[in-house]
């Protein structure tokens, strides 16, 4: 008789019943492994991403992408038009990889190749990150977004759709911005400023 943890079975439960077919392979400047948690199977990249490649990969699926996203696309507040203002200006644009605090993406499968410089995404979705990539993608269908805009994705694939408590610490000091979740269920974020904002 195999014991597994009630957890698990409840995230593999939860991955089987996840709706998400959507499969993207983007481009990268560098993408090295972060951290992962090998019993769970779950990997993580932290990288560089120049944002007109980035539209150009996710672009036949930017209506649902967002999905599994809390917070969708606002419009056009001072946020978004800042975005905006710093992408598409000549002098600016090569700092908004300091000014923007990235995106977070998270999928099933993953498959990096770094000799391609590329990464296969299977099951994604931008979770957070959706203001960023709306309006660059505004910007990049009129012409508009700049050739030295990078961002910087967080990458997580979840088999089993959990973060340990174990890794949190260590994913903090990584530099992630936020922990999260695959299953769908009300979510709370805490503003502990001593811990990741965390969904679950």
């Amino acid at each position: 008789i195999d014991v597994y943890e009630k957890s698990i079975i409840s995230n593999i439960y939860e991955k089987i019943n996840r709706k998400n077919n959507l499969e993207v392979t983007i481009p990268y400047i560098q993408m090295p492994p972060a951290y992962d948690i090998v019993p769970k199977n779950i990997k993580s990249f932290v990288g560089l991403v120049n944002g007109i490649r980035l539209i150009q990969a996710i672009e036949d699926n930017i209506e649902t992408i967002f999905d599994e996203n809390i917070r969708l696309y606002e419009g056009n507040t001072n946020v978004n038009s800042s975005i905006k203002n710093t992408a598409s200006n000549d002098e600016e644009s090569e700092m908004f990889y300091f000014y923007n605090n990235g995106i977070t993406i998270i999928c099933n499968e993953v498959s990096n190749s770094p000799n391609k410089l590329s990464i296969y995404l299977k099951g994604v979705s931008i979770v957070n990150g959706c203001q960023t990539v709306t309006s660059l993608y505004n910007l990049y269908k009129s012409n508009k977004l700049k050739e030295n805009v990078g961002i910087t994705p967080y990458v997580f694939t979840y088999p089993y759709g959990a973060i340990s408590e174990e890794s949190l610490p260590i994913i903090k000091e990584m530099g992630f911005k936020a922990a999260l979740t695959c299953y769908g269920k009300v979510n709370m974020i805490t503003k502990d400023t001593e811990k990741l904002y965390s969904l679950d």
